[in-house]
């Protein structure tokens, strides 16, 4: 019974390559792509007839000799997949040749042997085909990828896509399991029951292991039918008989809104949420932030939005619906559109819940969603299946995607729980630097889990010092008066981490949900800690440890060992500390607590942080980890591994001395390409600005390559990025990020689909400009000494800061077909562009589900750096303000037919909204507006309001009581952000 089963699986394994040229290949930095052959190819020594096109380059012919540069054709150091193939071969011939012809004649796409084979090489013979030859090198990983559309094909027999539960549940490790088991009980030189059934790779394991797969190829690959002709075998209730129960997978499992509980490792569920995304002031239970009341967008009401908290095993359903009735005048000028992003989720199977607009799908607007119309379903089912789609116990979170909508308060903690008993008792702490308002970014308290206070001063700033904190050059702020604050009458209290249970260990989930260039310091009161995982995976434990640093996007999962014996009267604070200014700390700190409340304890109530952040300071000496790495002297005097095992060593700890729980095995010898990628002052790759097209680059079949960006596109352009990599299982494409400015942000770069592996990070003195160029003499050609790396469990993440004057080599698996975007986490640096898309396999490969392929979003893509920009229009709305280029256009959107808008009024008109002698009469649907050029002027300010309703002197109803009225800068050097204090 196996042995048809295995004849069934190798069958759909035909491999080779057409012509014996290379599908994609590339050379150095740059990628050609196949166009043909031409016998005059010898002319110029090359070595074969295999001619292509420079990627960007169509009319671009290039065929190639023997050089010194790396090619992905010709990477000796790549294992040899015709070795793995040919065993392949050698065992399928023998598994042909126990069956009867009946029995053979059976088998659907039965492969061509090697028996009459003309290869030169009889190991390089799969098929029939030969591999191996020519340019096709062994290592290629396109060789391999051969197989995938040929496996597609095969499975078309059964209606199989991209998104089959076949492909889903076997593509990847237990297609290999399957093979290897197989190998072990039926070549005869390897025969040996014990092996065969109870060995580590034998059947039992490999059914435990991979029963959903099994079951679905008996199911596809058995029908009924074949049970008559087979003398009544029935492969499903054999296997069932003895212990793996394949009727049992097809029941649902249990639906539940409530999926915090003990994590038994036989009771999976599917949990459902419904969340609902909604502009709403901060006055009330569940977000009133910091005490101020001000302009929020809340999930459900609450800020952060509701913990996710599930087991592994579960699949999780979040049905999502946008009900932003109006505006809330994002800095950014955005939409009321916006999506739903997991962060750190792999969305391995389902790249189409990803949840970033453009790139994996259209933006969900209220009015689409009210229409129900073919761009997204109503209501949007986000979510993941734990087994299938990458997402192993750990600690994630949730947030828009959309401009600044995260900025004001859309986010919110994802836990996924281990099966089993827990070892640690759990809490979350959700951290974010906090705004003015949504117009006005200049940060004025931190809030831990939505909860803060403001003190009786806080931060104001000029435009400038606010674009220079924004660009992560370090904003300089001053102090204000506050106007709320009140120590008799606050409206909020720090948050509350209560030990029920003294000395036992207490598991703390930190979430950096942080928006801008601000990272946050956390120590907790006469505790140590242990650091035990890091974005979601676990790591060799860093015990002792003081203080931990967090960026935008990060997470630490540490372990509190808590005290049997503790003070009485006041609890323990949990202190977290953030600046603006990296040169300057106290221009524009902030920072705030949290209670650690042990029994007994009693809360200051009417505790408040200062100004001075007194307390934040400590001058004993510390245990670091993941401190912002700007620090050069810090860096070089860095606790290494494995010295940060050792207690009594002080020092910062960097995640280049980290260590992964679990080796990678084919990290360092599979590597497809590598690509070098330098940050500049400008804020983007390569000095190229990320733009998007009105067809998410996921919903594109075939991919339009009109306006991406090539090798011939100038520096400081805007096109659309994309990284293009082959959808290769076990090979890794190579990325160095160099962070050329020394003093500028240590960019938090985000990778969407999955984690990167960290083999590689330095910086250098501020006597070498690590370029570049810099960096890829030192990694290509080993001047002055080779970048090191290390492979022996590299510690993997999905967010990391890249050190200014320095690098971080990063090295990320090639298994995940789909369009991740790749992206700077600082909120202002994604919105201008400093992001590309990392391009995974083929629109064929890539599973859409129930999304429309080449439909338009209704909504076109924003520009990066002040382009179209929206400003919805309605009663009860604030008064917008926004900064544009010249030329730009502006559009005024609204819904009634109840509304105009007057243009260009005088700053004394739009003060009073005084709106004699202008229209008041009202007309359906938008008004456009472009911004003057300045021909050489300085910047202007252009003002705007309703003209509906004029009372007897002029003031007009809708302006004044309605809050219709903007405010639009032009400028050339505009930035996201203008503000007024």
């Amino acid at each position: 019974r196996l042995l048809t089963l295995g004849v069934i699986l190798i069958s759909t394994f035909s491999i080779g390559s057409e012509d014996g040229c290379c599908k994609h290949k590339h050379v150095g930095d740059h990628m050609y792509l196949y166009t043909g052959l031409d016998d005059t190819t010898s002319d110029y020594a090359c070595v074969s007839e295999c001619v292509y096109s420079k990627s960007g380059e169509p009319d671009s012919k290039f065929c190639f000799k023997d050089g010194n540069q790396k090619s992905a054709c010709k990477d000796d150091d790549v294992k040899p997949y015709h070795q793995f193939y040919s065993g392949l071969s050698s065992l399928h011939g023998y598994l042909k040749s126990q069956l009867t012809p009946e029995q053979a004649a059976m088998v659907l796409n039965q492969p061509e042997d090697c028996s009459n084979s003309n290869c030169p090489n009889t190991e390089y013979c799969w098929h029939g085909q030969c591999v191996g030859e020519d340019e096709t090198d062994p290592g290629n990983p396109e060789v391999y990828i051969e197989a995938i559309p040929k496996l597609r094909k095969y499975l078309s027999l059964f209606n199989h896509s991209a998104c089959s539960e076949v492909i889903i549940e076997c593509y990847g490790v237990c297609l290999d399991k399957i093979v290897k088991a197989l190998a072990i009980c039926f070549n005869d030189w390897w025969w040996d029951v014990k092996s065969c059934v109870f060995g580590p790779h034998g059947i039992l394991k490999t059914a435990v292991d991979c029963l959903p797969c099994i079951c679905l190829l008996i199911k596809e690959h058995w029908p009924d039918w074949y049970n008559e002709i087979w003398g009544g075998l029935d492969l499903l209730a054999d296997f069932t008989s003895v212990g793996f129960d394949c009727f049992d997978l097809d029941k649902p499992k249990p639906t539940s809104h409530q999926c915090d509980r003990p994590c038994s490792p036989n009771s999976p569920r599917k949990c459902v949420f419904d969340f609902t995304l909604e502009v709403l002031q901060s006055d009330a239970a569940g977000r009133r932030a910091d005490g101020r009341v001000r302009s929020v967008l809340a999930y459900n009401g609450q800020i952060p939005g509701p913990p996710i908290v599930i087991c592994e095993g579960d699949e999780l359903v979040v049905n999502f619906k946008n009900d932003i009735t109006g505006n809330m005048t994002n800095m950014d000028g955005s939409s009321s559109g916006t999506t739903l992003h997991f962060h750190g989720i792999r969305e391995k199977t389902r790249p189409w819940s990803d949840g970033v607009p453009f790139v994996s799908q259209c933006p969900i607007t209220p009015e689409c969603q009210k229409h129900k119309n073919n761009h997204n379903p109503f209501p949007f089912p986000y979510g993941f299946n734990t087994d299938v789609d990458g997402a192993p116990a750990g600690t994630y979170w949730y947030h828009s995607h959309v401009g600044a909508q995260r900025t004001n308060g859309a986010y919110g903690a994802l836990i996924i729980k281990e099966k089993g008993k827990d070892a640690h008792i759990d809490k979350i702490l959700v951290l974010q630097e906090w705004y003015e308002s949504s117009t006005n970014q200049v940060p004025v308290s931190i809030l831990i889990n939505g909860n803060g206070r403001t003190g009786e001063y806080i931060n104001t700033g000029e435009d400038a010092e606010i674009t220079k904190h924004l660009k992560g050059k370090g904003g300089s702020f001053q102090l204000k008066k506050n106007k709320y604050f009140d120590r008799n009458n606050f409206k909020t209290n720090y948050e509350e981490c209560i030990i029920n249970e003294p000395g036992k260990t207490y598991r703390f989930r930190v979430i950096g949900a942080i928006s801008q260039n601000f990272p946050l310091r956390l120590s907790i009161d006469d505790h140590k800690f242990t650091a035990i995982a890091m974005d979601s995976r676990n790591i060799e434990p860093v015990p002792d440890l003081t203080d931990l640093w967090l960026a935008a996007g990060e997470r630490y999962d540490i372990v509190v060992q808590t005290k049997a014996k503790y003070k009485s009267f006041l609890p323990y604070m949990i202190r977290v500390f953030g600046y603006t200014n990296q040169h300057n700390h106290a221009a524009g700190s902030l920072c705030t607590i949290a209670w650690l409340l042990y029994p007994g304890q009693t809360i200051d109530y009417k505790h408040v942080t200062d100004s001075a952040c007194t307390g934040f300071h400590p001058s004993s000496p510390l245990r670091t980890l993941n401190p912002v790495p700007n620090n050069y002297k810090a860096w070089n005097n860095r606790i290494k591994y494995p010295h940060l095992k050792n207690s009594s060593k002080t020092g910062d700890i960097f995640i280049t001395d980290l260590r992964a729980k679990i080796q990678e095995p084919t990290i360092k010898t599979n590597l497809a390409d590598t690509q070098y990628i330098e940050f500049d002052g400008n804020i983007t790759f390569n000095g190229l600005r990320m733009t998007y097209p009105r067809v998410p680059f996921l919903l594109q079949n075939p991919a339009d390559e009109t306006d991406r960006c090539t090798t011939k596109t100038p520096a400081n352009y805007s096109c659309q990025n994309v990284l293009q990599e082959p959808w290769a299982k076990d090979h890794w494409a190579e990325i160095v990020l160099v962070n050329k400015n020394d003093g500028a942000a240590s960019h938090p770069i985000h990778q969407h689909g999955g984690w990167y592996w960290v083999v590689g990070e330095d910086k250098y003195d501020n006597s070498i400009t690590a370029n570049r160029d810099f960096i890829m003499d030192k990694d290509q050609k080993c001047l002055g000494g080779c970048l090191p790396q290390n492979f022996i469990n590299p510690p993997a993440k999905d967010t990391i800061q890249v050190p200014p004057n320095g690098y971080v080599i990063l090295r990320t698996p090639l298994d995940n077909p789909g369009t991740w975007i790749f992206h700077c986490h600082i909120n202002y640096h994604v919105t201008i562009g400093m992001a590309m898309v990392l391009q995974i396999g083929e629109p064929e490969d890539w599973c859409t589900k129930h999304l429309h392929q080449n439909v338009p979003c209704k909504t076109p893509p924003p520009p990066p750096g002040g382009g179209p920009t929206t400003i919805h229009w309605f009663l009860g709305m604030e008064n917008a303000e926004r900064c544009v280029n010249p030329g730009t256009e502006v559009t005024f959107n609204w819904v009634t037919d109840d509304h105009n808008v007057i243009k260009e009024l005088t700053e004394a008109q739009y003060d009073s909204c005084n709106v004699t002698g202008y229209d008041h009469a009202h007309y359906v649907g938008n008004a456009n507006w472009t911004a003057p050029m300045l021909n050489g002027h300085g910047p202007e300010t252009f003002y705007f309001a309703c003209g509906r309703f004029p009372n007897a002197t002029g003031i007009g109803d809708h302006c004044y009581n309605g809050g219709m009225k903007a405010k639009i800068h032009v400028r050339s050097d505009c930035t996201i952000s203008v503000c007024t204090a």
